[in-house]
């Protein structure tokens, strides 16, 4: 989007500086940059790390869990079919993804890989709503 096509649909901020990253031009001056490998590792992060679901939890239906091999490279991948039961996610204390949160990749090749949760009807639950699932490995991380 172009610069002028965003100031008309966002307010602008009253200073601007350098972002220190090329891509990224200016950002406003109160905002503060850091790698993203210091964000994941703060107590107070929004940064989930998700745990193996077991073939043992796996249902027909359900609430559709996400695996790493969905992250592709800026692309959401469609492969896979795995549900888990609503007794399930909460069994296993799992954090259930939106529309348009960010999903990254710690494993396989490319490491660091990400991609938005797509706006498609990922899941076949008992009401019709769009769930996704993704375990965290414990309970020490916060959920928006």
């Amino acid at each position: 989007m172009s610069k002028a096509a965003l100031s008309e649909k966002y307010a602008a901020y009253p200073e601007y500086k350098d972002s220190g990253v090329e891509w990224l031009d200016e950002i406003p001056n109160h905002w503060t940059t850091a790698p993203i490998k210091y964000l994941a590792l703060d107590n107070d992060t929004l940064f989930l790390d998700g745990d193996w679901i077991e073939s043992k939890d796996i249902s027909d239906n359900g609430i559709r869990y996400i695996t790493t091999g969905n992250v592709g490279e800026g692309v959401y991948k469609e492969q896979g079919s795995g549900f888990i039961t609503e007794e399930t996610f909460q069994k296993l204390n799992c954090t259930e993804v939106f529309e348009g949160d960010i999903l990254i990749s710690r494993l396989n090749n490319p490491i660091g890989r990400a991609c938005l949760v797509p706006n498609r009807s990922l899941s076949r639950s008992r009401n019709g709503e769009n769930r996704h699932a993704y375990r965290k490995a414990t309970a020490t991380y916060r959920t928006a």
